[in-house]
């Protein structure tokens, strides 16, 4: 699995991190913190930041009946490229979370995630 270096402001860090680590197969790389997180897919090196929003940045608006997505502009889709020889499996073990139309699943936040194998 291959991401770049990516920075995901969220308003529930252990909500996020369950997601990450159960539903995308991520492990924690390190917790320098209580709202502060980094995972990648070996556990080894740290491509994916997750970093607990306070305050105002925090609140939450209802954009549909499941998805709450905070009032702020940011990131709304991120890819993740897996090889080849891991693409069809990996998409099997997701089915019920990816749109199969699109090749996206989404994370508790709202924030879109397309998966797309290596060429």
């Amino acid at each position: 699995m291959g991401t770049g270096y990516v920075s995901l402001n969220v308003p529930d860090l252990q909500k996020s991190l369950e997601f990450c680590q159960s539903i995308l197969g991520f492990k924690t790389a390190g917790r320098p913190s209580s709202e502060k997180a980094f995972l990648s897919a070996d556990g080894t090196n740290h491509p994916v930041e997750l970093l607990q929003i306070k305050g105002n940045d925090a609140k939450l608006d209802i954009k549909s009946d499941h998805v709450r997505v905070p009032k702020r502009a940011g990131l709304n889709h991120f890819g993740i490229e897996l090889p080849a020889s891991e693409f069809e499996n990996t998409m099997k073990r997701l089915a019920y979370h990816v749109r199969k139309e699109s090749g996206y699943l989404q994370d508790p936040d709202g924030i879109m995630i397309r998966l797309y194998p290596r060429t």
